[in-house]
């Protein structure tokens, strides 16, 4: 428990710095709604997203769906955040997302990929 909690402030840490560099409040919203997926994505040894997880799927789904640059900006938010920690992300993981947290990904998630498409 004591190193989850050191894992998840390193991460708090490292997202205060990307935020900076992007648009802050907008990429701050993100990064607190994907945090707890992190693991999952990048971890193969995790069976299953948490609650938090797809709490926050579903919080950035509603956020891409505001406005037509969202899901452009979430998924810039996203790279960020994977570029800054050097975390890749299992593409398996990030389809099934949807499955597990029974929602459709109106928002790219990838590690790399051209955001503006």
């Amino acid at each position: 428990m004591a190193r989850h909690l050191l894992y998840l402030a390193t991460i708090a840490l490292m997202l205060v710095s990307v935020a900076k560099a992007r648009e802050s409040s907008f990429c701050d919203n993100v990064f607190n709604n994907f945090i707890h997926c992190v693991r999952y994505v990048s971890d193969l040894s995790i069976n299953e997203p948490g609650s938090g997880c797809c709490s926050g799927i579903i919080n950035l789904k509603q956020v891409a769906n505001q406005n037509e640059a969202g899901p452009a900006q979430i998924c810039q938010c996203i790279e960020d955040l994977a570029r800054v920690m050097h975390i890749p992300f299992d593409a398996s993981r990030i389809q099934s997302l949807r499955i597990h947290c029974h929602t459709h990904l109106s928002f790219p998630i990838s590690n790399a990929m051209d955001c503006s498409k």
